[in-house]
């Protein structure tokens, strides 16, 4: 958040609920912190993750709505399609573009199939390595293709929740958080 005066702000950014879900997915394989797995959509922890009203409120009670900038995280939306760019931007913070660095970029679907695979069956007997994680890691980020997306059908015992999710921000925050859950189901 930002401090000025006696006045707390805090700025927060919101990405739709599937895009969330992909990220996290992949987020989560790639350090083995299995918050987030395909297996888990839907259990109490990942419903925690996807209540953005009941964390916003959180976040109104302690700043105060007046004092939320709450803007959605589409990439094509924000200055040089960077979420840190934007935030930085919004704030008046000067920073420069080189020291930006990215951080769980999208992997191909053939990437995430294999990681998936490595956590499910070499993972569990090997002592971790973190150069050797960041190792496989480049070079599963080398594989090109289709990046990884959910099916729809994973997402059938939430979607009720997502479309009341998205009606609740669009009304109150005035955010449109709609996408097309079956867009990727080729």
């Amino acid at each position: 958040g930002d401090w000025s005066s006696d006045v707390c702000s805090s700025d927060l950014y919101l990405r739709p609920i599937k895009s969330s879900l992909e990220s996290n997915i992949q987020q989560n394989l790639k350090y083995d912190s299995n918050i987030t797995t395909i297996a888990r959509i839907g259990d109490e922890q990942c419903m925690f993750h996807l209540s953005y009203m009941k964390r916003l409120q959180t976040f109104e009670t302690i700043f105060g709505k007046d004092n939320l900038i709450v803007r959605p995280f589409k990439r094509k939306g924000l200055l040089g399609e960077c979420v840190v760019s934007d935030f930085c931007h919004t704030l008046g913070i000067r920073l420069r573009p080189e020291f930006v660095l990215r951080r769980n970029e999208s992997m191909s679907a053939e990437a995430v199939k294999m990681l998936y695979c490595f956590n499910a069956f070499i993972r569990t007997s090997a002592h971790p390595s973190l150069a050797g994680n960041q190792l496989m890691l480049s070079h599963l980020d080398a594989l090109t293709g289709e990046t990884f997306h959910l099916h729809s059908c994973f997402l059938l015992g939430i979607q009720t929740h997502i479309e009341a999710e998205n009606e609740m921000i669009l009304k109150r925050y005035g955010i449109d958080l709609y996408e097309d859950l079956h867009r990727h189901d080729e």
